[in-house]
Parts: structure tokens; sequence; C-alpha cells
């Protein structure tokens, strides 16, 4: 184990004693901070958790069919996806669902061209490519779930990132930034869908 790892197991026990005595591995200030900024630089760095192929697939499934496109408007929500343009995409099919309009290819760029956000996705060419791929049928409701996942770690680092800038901050009152902590945690894991 590593000794930032045997920390933070330590600081989650509760236990006041030191497995091994030795308290001052855990109260070394300068070398902790520096493995926390090495983190997070790292973070920063890497392209937050994604897959465009699986939500390519589920745009795919919800041109595809309408049964598809109400099964995944039950399960996702537009923010869920990476992609801006597969945001607006699919706020359209969540458009025409509620609505109880069809949904493919030819109604979804209608939608998006009334609101001039046509060529913003890609335009025609890029819904037809997306209604190509007949095999997402297959396992839409997978793809899906990869899509809420990946979704939630992005909103997890989100808040992870907050709560660091709020508790790296002076306080006051560290009570305050715990609540609020445990608040940006909760939101991050909530089903949006409702």
């Amino acid at each position: 184990m590593t000794r930032f790892s045997d920390a933070i197991a330590f600081a989650s026990s509760g236990d006041i004693r030191s497995p091994d005595g030795d308290l001052s591995k855990y109260l070394d200030r300068k070398e902790q901070p520096m493995k926390t900024m090495e983190m997070l630089g790292t973070a920063k760095e890497a392209l937050p958790p994604c897959n465009i192929d699986a939500e390519s697939s589920v745009l795919s499934v919800c041109l595809l069919t309408d049964e598809g496109a109400k099964k995944m408007s039950a399960l996702l929500v537009p923010e869920d996806f990476f992609r801006v343009s597969h945001q607006h995409i699919f706020r359209a099919v969540q458009t025409l669902v509620g609505r109880g309009r069809p949904v493919d290819h030819i109604t979804v760029a209608e939608s998006l061209e009334k609101q001039g956000m046509l060529d913003a996705v890609g335009g025609r060419s890029a819904l037809l490519s997306l209604a190509d791929n007949t095999f997402a049928i297959v396992n839409c409701e997978y793809h899906a779930g990869i899509v809420a996942r990946t979704s939630m770690q992005r909103r997890l680092i989100e808040a992870a990132t907050k709560i660091a800038c709020m508790a790296s901050a002076p306080q006051d009152d560290v009570c305050e930034v715990r609540e609020e902590a445990l608040r940006l945690v909760r939101e991050a894991v909530s089903d949006r869908r409702v």
C-alpha cells in the first residue's frame, strides 16, 4: 500500500491510533498536497469519461424505431451525452417522443432545422450516418447503460473538483463545506430523469 492509500484508509476508519504506531507518515503536510496536485493535474489533462460509440449507437436506435426512441428517452437525458451535437439530437428525439410524433432521421432533421441546430449536429448526412447503424438495436440497453455510467462519472468528477476547491479555501466552518460536499455528491449520483 502507498502512503496515500494508507492515510485514506486510516482517515476513513475513524480509529485515532495509527495501524503501526507511527503517526508521522500521516501528518506529512509537504508530501500530501503535491500528490493531490499531481492527481488533479492528470485529471485535467485527460479526456473526461465518455464513450462516443455507445452514444452513437443509442442515437441510431432512436432514429431506427419509435420503440427504441421511447425506450432510450426513458433511460437517458440529453445531458448524459458527452458530445454536444449528440445532446441536441437526443433532445430533438425526446421532444418528438413527448409529442407522440414518429422519430426517424427525417423528423429529427426537421425538428433540428426549426431550432436552427441542424448544421450544428453535422446536417442531414450525420443523421443518415447514425440511421445506417442497424446493428445498434441488438445491444441498445447495454449501450444506454454505458452512456449513463460515463455521465455519472463526469458528474462525480465535477463534484469532486468543486469539493476540492471548497476544501482548499480557508474556512471558518468546515461543517458548511461538508454539507455542501454531501449535497454535490448526492446531486451527482441522483436520477436526473425525474
